[in-house]
Protein backbone atom coordinates (compact mmCIF):
# COMPACT_ATOMS: atom_id res chain seq x y z
CA UNK A 1 0.00 0.00 0.00
CA UNK A 2 2.99 2.22 0.63
CA UNK A 3 4.80 1.69 -2.07
CA UNK A 4 2.04 1.35 -4.76
CA UNK A 5 2.02 5.50 -5.48
CA UNK A 6 5.71 5.63 -6.10
CA UNK A 7 5.67 2.83 -8.61
CA UNK A 8 2.20 4.10 -10.15
CA UNK A 9 3.64 7.40 -10.78
CA UNK A 10 6.76 5.92 -12.50
CA UNK A 11 4.53 3.60 -14.08
CA UNK A 12 2.50 7.00 -15.59
CA UNK A 13 5.56 8.77 -16.31
CA UNK A 14 7.13 6.26 -18.36
CA UNK A 15 3.89 5.75 -19.93
CA UNK A 16 3.36 9.78 -20.51
CA UNK A 17 -0.03 9.94 -18.66
CA UNK A 18 -0.99 11.01 -15.64
CA UNK A 19 -3.92 9.33 -13.09
CA UNK A 20 -6.57 10.89 -14.57
CA UNK A 21 -5.57 9.66 -18.22
CA UNK A 22 -6.75 6.24 -16.83
CA UNK A 23 -9.93 4.98 -18.01
CA UNK A 24 -9.65 1.89 -15.42
CA UNK A 25 -7.23 -0.26 -12.89
CA UNK A 26 -7.37 -3.26 -12.66
CA UNK A 27 -5.76 -4.26 -9.33
CA UNK A 28 -4.12 -8.21 -8.02
CA UNK A 29 -7.30 -9.02 -6.02
CA UNK A 30 -5.88 -9.98 -2.86
CA UNK A 31 -8.00 -8.21 -0.60
CA UNK A 32 -10.39 -5.01 -0.54
CA UNK A 33 -8.63 -3.40 2.14
CA UNK A 34 -5.78 -2.93 0.23
CA UNK A 35 -7.77 -1.71 -2.90
CA UNK A 36 -9.87 0.77 -0.87
CA UNK A 37 -6.81 2.04 0.91
CA UNK A 38 -4.54 2.77 -2.34
CA UNK A 39 -7.99 4.42 -4.28
CA UNK A 40 -8.18 6.59 -1.08
CA UNK A 41 -4.79 7.37 -1.67
CA UNK A 42 -4.78 8.04 -4.87
CA UNK A 43 -7.82 9.76 -4.44
CA UNK A 44 -9.47 8.28 -7.13
CA UNK A 45 -13.04 6.57 -7.49
CA UNK A 46 -13.61 2.98 -6.66
CA UNK A 47 -15.44 3.10 -9.48
CA UNK A 48 -12.50 3.33 -11.29
CA UNK A 49 -10.82 0.03 -9.75
CA UNK A 50 -12.44 -3.43 -11.42
CA UNK A 51 -12.96 -5.68 -8.01
CA UNK A 52 -14.39 -9.05 -8.61
CA UNK A 53 -12.53 -10.19 -4.85
CA UNK A 54 -16.16 -10.62 -4.05
CA UNK A 55 -16.88 -13.63 -6.19
CA UNK A 56 -13.41 -15.40 -6.85
CA UNK A 57 -11.37 -14.33 -3.32
CA UNK A 58 -7.42 -14.09 -4.48
CA UNK A 59 -7.21 -16.22 -7.22
CA UNK A 60 -3.34 -15.81 -7.22
CA UNK A 61 -1.84 -15.31 -10.35
CA UNK A 62 -5.09 -15.94 -12.00
CA UNK A 63 -6.51 -12.19 -10.58
CA UNK A 64 -5.50 -10.16 -13.67
CA UNK A 65 -6.67 -12.11 -16.70
CA UNK A 66 -9.21 -13.06 -14.88
CA UNK A 67 -10.72 -9.23 -13.85
CA UNK A 68 -9.22 -8.65 -17.82
CA UNK A 69 -11.91 -11.00 -19.27
CA UNK A 70 -14.59 -10.11 -17.15
CA UNK A 71 -14.00 -6.60 -17.29
CA UNK A 72 -14.68 -6.65 -20.98
CA UNK A 73 -17.54 -9.19 -20.77
CA UNK A 74 -19.04 -6.35 -18.52
CA UNK A 75 -18.34 -3.63 -21.32
CA UNK A 76 -16.06 -1.49 -18.60
CA UNK A 77 -13.31 -1.37 -21.05
CA UNK A 78 -13.73 -0.50 -24.55
CA UNK A 79 -11.62 0.44 -27.73
CA UNK A 80 -8.96 3.13 -26.83
CA UNK A 81 -9.31 2.71 -22.86
CA UNK A 82 -6.34 2.98 -20.90
CA UNK A 83 -5.46 0.36 -18.33
CA UNK A 84 -3.80 0.25 -15.59
CA UNK A 85 -2.99 -3.46 -14.42
CA UNK A 86 -1.22 -3.96 -10.66
CA UNK A 87 -0.41 -7.30 -10.72
CA UNK A 88 0.49 -9.47 -7.49
CA UNK A 89 4.58 -8.56 -7.68
CA UNK A 90 4.28 -5.46 -5.50
CA UNK A 91 5.42 -8.00 -2.43
CA UNK A 92 8.90 -7.74 -4.82
CA UNK A 93 11.71 -5.42 -4.60
CA UNK A 94 11.73 -2.05 -5.67
CA UNK A 95 13.60 -2.67 -8.83
CA UNK A 96 11.21 -5.76 -9.92
CA UNK A 97 8.04 -3.72 -9.05
CA UNK A 98 8.94 -0.81 -11.69
CA UNK A 99 8.20 -3.81 -13.91
CA UNK A 100 5.50 -5.11 -12.55
CA UNK A 101 3.15 -2.55 -13.32
CA UNK A 102 1.71 -1.96 -16.54
CA UNK A 103 -0.44 0.80 -18.79
CA UNK A 104 -2.52 -0.97 -21.90
CA UNK A 105 -4.05 1.15 -24.23
CA UNK A 106 -6.37 -0.91 -25.96
CA UNK A 107 -6.41 -1.06 -29.96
Amino acid sequence: VKIFPDTLGKTLEKSNLGIDDIDLIIPHQANIRIIESIAKKLKQPMEKFFVNLDKYGNTSAATIPIALDEANKEGKIKKGDKLLVWSSMMTMSLPAQTHADKVIVLP
